[in-house]
This record gives structure tokens, sequence and C-alpha cells, in this order.
């Protein structure tokens, strides 16, 4: 049953929790969802909201209207000085990604700029057959630095990365998906349900093992091959000493579906 609408500090993000589901959406509606100060600020309200919070097991993202999110704020951007801009110590990219449960970005409409650099820290990535994403920075004398020149070479390739962002080009569903930007494209009357059913199946899983696992796969490109795989050696241990362990093995045996507690 859906938990009543938790209240953000601005009504630009509606966050409400559905189960083990936290649902947190853009609704800036008059601007396409572009990213300002105070939608970065209610975003990492929600997110450390969510993280915070035992019962909530993945965090589904969306926004409200015809767009995900247009990019950042253009007049915010002409006002930012060298040293706003080059001072950072609280990155909503890194707080999305590093969040200990899944997130899964269910993506329409345009997705640009600093919108898709956000959806590039999601766990998972879908998209509506109405998608157009793209970092169009390059048009506007800057370049993508939420994260965009380090994630996308990670996801689509070195020279594929280098030749969206240098030339600004917006991509469509079906070229997202064939270079693995997202990983599945829903019709756009089902993209919010689909996302949904994604993010409840993960909240169903056991958490210490999917962090594990997301921790391993974050650490795989700093981390050379014998430190990586020693990482992952001992992410293994840990996991084994779980009760979600102990529960999903006896759970295999006895031909049961499993209860994963989190412990």
């Amino acid at each position: 049953m859906d938990n009543p609408a938790c209240e953000p500090a601005e009504d630009t993000v509606l966050v409400r929790r559905e189960g083990a589901v936290m649902h947190v959406s853009l609704n800036r509606l008059d601007a396409r969802n572009a990213l300002n100060t105070p939608v970065r600020q209610a975003l990492a309200a929600a997110f450390r909201q969510a993280e915070a919070d035992p019962g909530v097991r993945a965090v589904l993202v969306t926004g409200e209207g015809r767009h995900f999110c247009a990019g950042a704020d253009i007049r915010e951007l002409r006002a930012r000085t060298m040293l706003e801009a080059g001072w950072a110590p609280e990155r909503l990219d890194t707080m999305v990604e590093g969040l200990s449960k899944p997130v899964i970005g269910a993506l329409h409409g345009y997705v640009l700029g600093g919108g898709l650099e956000l959806a590039l820290a999601f766990t998972v990535r879908l998209a509506s057959e109405d998608f157009r994403g793209g970092f169009p920075e390059v048009k506007l004398g800057i370049f993508p630095a939420l994260g965009g020149t380090q994630r996308l070479p990670r996801l689509v390739g070195e020279g594929r990365a280098l030749e969206l962002m240098l030339r600004g080009r917006i991509v469509d569903a079906h070229e997202a998906l064939g270079m693995g930007l997202v990983t599945e494209i829903a019709p756009a009357g089902e993209l919010r349900q689909r996302g949904l059913a994604l993010a409840q199946e993960l909240a169903a899983g056991p958490p210490v093992a999917m962090r594990a696992i997301m921790e391993c796969v974050r650490r795989a490109g700093d981390l050379g091959r014998a430190d990586g795989l020693d990482y992952e050696r001992r992410l293994f241990g840990i996991v084994c000493g779980t009760e979600d362990k102990a529960e999903g093995v006896a759970a295999w045996l006895e031909k049961r579906p499993p209860r994963f507690s989190g412990r």
C-alpha cells in the first residue's frame, strides 16, 4: 500500500513512498524540470532521506510533465562564477552514485545536459519511446562537468562519448539503447509503471549482496585487475556471513521464495 507523500522542502521535487520504493520526481514544469539550486537541494534532501530510511530498498526517479529534465538552468549558469563552478564539495551525482540502494531512472522526453549526467549516476536507466538525450553543453561554450566526461566513456566507449560531447548531438531512444546508454525502451504510457515494477523487483532482493555488487562494479574502473579481484573476494566473504545468504540458500533448497531481511 502506498505511503502518504512526504513533504519535501521544495515542491519542485515530489517524494513519496510506494512500499519499499521511494519515488522521487522532478516537478519544475515551467522550466522542463531544469536543474537549479532549489531543485538540486531538494533532490539531495530526498536522496539523503532514502539512504537513512531502512524501509526504503530502491529509489525510482522520474520527471513530471512532458520531459524528464532539460538540463541545467541557463539563467543560473550565466551568473555562475569561476569559484562557484570549480568548487563543489557536495556533488549531487556522487551522492546518488554512492547510495547503498539501487536507483532506477525512468527517462522520457528531453533528457539533456545535467539531467542526463545525473541519470548516468543511476544504477539503471529506462527510456520511453519519446526519449531525446544528449550533452549540448559544448554549444554554450562549456562541457559536461557533472560527471559526464568520466561516466559516459565507461558506458559507451571513449570514441562514441567524445563524438556525442564534442558535437552536442541528440540521440533517440533506439540509438541510446544500442550504445548501452539505457537498458530498456518502454512505450511512453507505460514507462513509469515499468520503472516501478523494476524498482519493486530490486527492492525485494538481498540488500547487502546488491550493495556489494554495486560497490564492486563501481570500483572496477578505479582498481587494477588484481586489486579489483581482491576487493571482490573480501566483499564476498562479508556477504557469506549474512542472514540473507543463509535465507537465500535455504529458500533455494526448500523450493520457496526467499524473504530477505537486509541482515
